[in-house]
């Protein structure tokens, strides 16, 4: 039965097994590539979502960096996690990402293997 609906898989999509497997084969090769640009552009979303410390607060954990400050009677010595404001939807206007890719299949491009 799979080999049914492979065949009908590839009729489908107007292949035949010869293009199918050469498909397949030059898949394999760019998918370490295909992985790691996947990683990239999930840690660039995380990254948009990034909290940061909000330093000289009245209030939260103690910022080390403030510890003569507190000594000598400042109050906001302290620092809190928050979001960044920078990434406020109001305070700029976020364009959707795009990446083009031009590859050159010619056969110019073409290279015996040493």
């Amino acid at each position: 039965m799979s080999a049914n609906a492979y065949a009908a898989r590839l009729e489908e999509l107007e292949l035949n097994p010869h293009d199918a497997k050469v498909f397949e084969h030059l898949s394999a090769r760019v998918a370490p590539a295909v992985a790691q640009m996947r990683v990239a552009l999930v840690a660039r979303k995380a990254k948009e979502n990034e909290r940061v410390w909000r330093r000289q607060q009245a209030y939260g954990e103690l910022d080390d960096a403030r510890i003569v400050d507190g000594i000598a009677g400042e109050q906001n010595i302290y620092r809190r996690r928050a979001t960044d404001a920078s990434a406020n939807s109001f305070s700029r206007v976020q364009l959707p990402k795009r990446a083009k890719f031009v590859v050159d299949v010619s056969g110019s491009m073409y290279a015996t293997p040493l």
